[in-house]
């Protein structure tokens, strides 16, 4: 007996192509972490809402004492699109030849492994973008650092964390330093997380261990978020951070990783051209990055 394969064809990635772009689009790291803002073509206006309540003097009589203010700010997606072309015949010089069928191949064997590998790649590139990119442009959308660093509403902090040698104090000096520039309200979240990158997060947890304040188990496989002691504060690592020296903290529904994902336009493919003689693929969507209040943001650099 042998392997039959006549069974297989290529159609698959047509039926799964939404859930293939969802799990590219918002199955990154960060999507996971941060509150996910859907249904953005291209702009869509924040709408903010602050009244007070001013406390008066009982009696006759009355005098209006209440502000109620309405203020707006725009979000927005920039469009992308990832292409390629695969050409099945450049196999059959190469070991894979075994895996192709007889004939005229209008695949390639390996069609699974390709896309799940691309959709990483997608989720990477979109990862990235939305934590360090720069002004937005035809190719990116403008990145939140970026932002951050523009916003006279975010509190700033002096602190270099790719700085090596640091001693567990003086984390918990920028640590506390970053907390106490919050309001009591942000504080009061609780989903407040420090984002670093994962070189930071390795230094920030080798100074714990050296100062033997276990405050996370060194005995697991991966490196695992941790609450920072004497704070209500996850230190949270995320791999699009690493080629920058920044600490950002905020509660972590503040932040907003904006899309699509509700348009038929939003899809990933994979065909037989028959034109062009060739596999291709195309994947499309949208990314913004956005969050509510500036205010409750330190960013540290």
């Amino acid at each position: 007996m042998a392997f039959d394969i006549t069974a297989i064809n290529y159609t698959w990635i047509n039926e799964n192509n939404q859930n293939l772009l969802t799990e590219a689009i918002i199955g990154a790291q960060t999507p996971q972490l941060i509150q996910v803002y859907p249904g953005v073509k291209y702009k869509e206006n924040l709408k903010y809402l602050e009244t007070n309540a001013l406390t008066q003097a009982g009696g006759c009589g009355w005098t209006a004492s209440g502000t109620t203010t309405l203020t707006d700010k725009d979000v927005a997606v920039v469009s992308l699109k990832w292409t390629e072309k695969l050409c099945p015949a450049d196999l059959e010089t190469t070991a894979l030849q075994l895996s192709m069928r007889a004939g005229k191949n209008e695949n390639i064997p390996f069609e699974q492994a390709y896309v799940n590998l691309k959709t990483k790649q997608i989720q990477t590139v979109l990862e990235t973008m939305y934590w360090s990119s720069n002004a937005a442009s035809s190719v990116a959308c403008e990145g939140l650092v970026h932002q951050l660093n523009a916003d006279a509403d975010v509190h700033d902090y002096s602190f270099n964390p790719c700085t090596t040698g640091q001693t567990f104090s003086t984390w918990a000096a920028a640590v506390y330093g970053m907390y106490n520039h919050l309001s009591p309200e942000a504080k009061n979240f609780d989903d407040l997380k420090l984002f670093v990158s994962y070189g930071t997060f390795s230094l920030m947890q080798q100074a714990m261990v050296i100062a033997n304040i276990y405050a996370i188990d060194q005995t697991g496989p991966n490196l695992m978020a941790f609450r920072f002691p004497g704070t209500n504060v996850t230190v949270q690592p995320i791999k699009a951070l690493d080629n920058q020296c920044v600490m950002i903290l905020s509660p972590a529904s503040n932040l907003l990783w904006v899309t699509d994902l509700v348009s038929e336009e939003d899809k990933i493919d994979m065909w037989w051209s028959q034109d062009n003689q060739e596999v291709r693929f195309v994947a499309d969507g949208k990314l913004g990055a956005a969050y509510y209040w500036g205010e409750y943001i330190v960013l540290a650099q």
